[in-house]
């Protein structure tokens, strides 16, 4: 399900605050004499005007709605409920119009606000109608996120149908299990690779020699939202895999078939920091959300112990498995309730658009470990774009 334009949520909350505010202005009678119509106070005028409060009450409360719950990403709901209010807002300005054009007065003051109530819908009315009925039927409720003041990560989720998603770093039948994905695509995959940073940094974790990958991109959302998707084990299962596990500060989660750890870190629409464990091999992931011009920058950090004994599967494989989870997390974002279809996910990666997509990551993740000081031939031997991704981070 496509998000709401930006210039729709701008029009929708600009246009239905400023008629709760002449509703309040009528009603206080706060507009001078010189602003009103002819016959103003006439008992039949003001009741037919007032015959539009209803109308014009519900519209604006439920674009209001509809862009509060696009930016929290529920884009089902807020194109049913866009429709709706675009609807109602057409009625008003149209019935007006006809009103003045049989009392033939033409004041441009009263004019044009009602010409732009009836035609402003018809510019996006397209996308209103696109979809709409698939929306009602996709619409996964969602779980409703902690209070920040609390250790809780998530509160009272509620069930959600299974989107069986595959994770970037798990491995079925001797192959790289990849993000699922639509031959519809419903977001820039070339905007989304070019607000892609890829980083290696050299440091020590318990006083050993480790390596950092961060892969840092924009999604254009509220940092509410992004949390949410992040945190919230329905959203989780739609674009990551099912998780399982106490999702508290200190507690302990699993990924179904994946890694599992504790989360050590929680700071909500800020941080998230947590042990990735597979078998044996502890790593360790922080996500850091923080704003970026109109939307919010994603930090993935994923921190591992250079194991000399392990093969050399460096940040290449790695940083190509996660930026795949990444890009599955955009879809998400924009476009939330369509479900995806599990074979053409699996075809994905042997595409066109699939291939370019790893050798650009992998490429760009070889560059940043040469760049970190990574012998060339080293690095380019843990950047294998074709290589499976290995039960945690490896680097020889």
């Amino acid at each position: 399900m496509s998000s709401m334009p930006r210039s729709l949520r701008r029009q929708i909350a600009a246009t239905d605050i400023f008629f709760l505010l002449y509703w309040f202005s009528t009603a206080m009678g706060l507009f001078p004499p010189s602003l009103v119509y002819s016959d103003y106070t006439n008992p039949i005028l003001v009741a037919w005007n007032w015959s539009y409060f209803p109308i014009d009450i519900v519209f604006a409360l439920l674009g209001l709605y509809a862009v509060h719950l696009s930016g929290r990403g529920d884009h089902g709901k807020a194109k049913v409920l866009v429709l709706v209010a675009l609807t109602l807002m057409h009625a008003s300005g149209l019935m007006a119009i006809s009103f003045w054009s049989l009392r033939q007065e033409l004041d441009p003051l009263w004019w044009v606000p009602n010409l732009y109530l009836a035609a402003m819908p018809f510019f996006y009315i397209r996308w209103a109608l696109g979809n709409v009925f698939e929306a009602k039927e996709n619409i996964a409720p969602t779980g409703t996120l902690g209070d920040p003041g609390r250790r809780d990560l998530l509160v009272r989720p509620r069930r959600a149908r299974s989107a069986d998603i595959c994770s970037p770093l798990s491995r079925k039948h001797g192959s790289c299990l990849v993000q699922r994905w639509s031959s519809t695509m419903t977001f820039d995959l070339s905007a989304h690779m070019n607000t892609m940073t890829r980083t290696v940094r050299n440091l020590e974790r318990d006083g050993k020699p480790a390596k950092a990958m961060i892969a840092s991109c924009v999604y254009d959302t509220s940092a509410a939202n992004l949390w949410d998707a992040l945190t919230s084990k329905p959203r989780m299962e739609r674009w990551f895999l099912p998780v399982s596990g106490d999702l508290a500060l200190g507690g302990r989660y699993q990924f179904q078939g994946n890694a599992g750890g504790t989360i050590t870190e929680c700071r909500p629409h800020e941080r998230i920091g947590a042990t990735w464990e597979f078998g044996s091999n502890v790593t360790w992931v922080t996500v850091t959300l923080t704003p970026d011009g109109q939307g919010t920058r994603l930090e993935l950090e994923h921190a591992a112990i250079i194991d000399p004994n392990l093969p050399p599967f460096g940040p290449g494989s790695v940083g190509v498995g996660w930026e795949l989870g990444l890009m599955g997390l955009a879809w998400h974002i924009a476009d939330s309730a369509t479900a995806i279809d599990p074979a053409e996910a699996a075809a994905w990666p042997t595409t066109v658009q699939g291939k370019d997509f790893v050798r650009t990551s992998s490429t760009g993740w070889g560059e940043a470990d040469i760049a970190a000081g990574e012998d060339p031939a080293r690095a380019r031997a843990g950047r294998r774009p074709d290589a499976c991704l290995p039960a945690g981070w490896r680097q020889r």
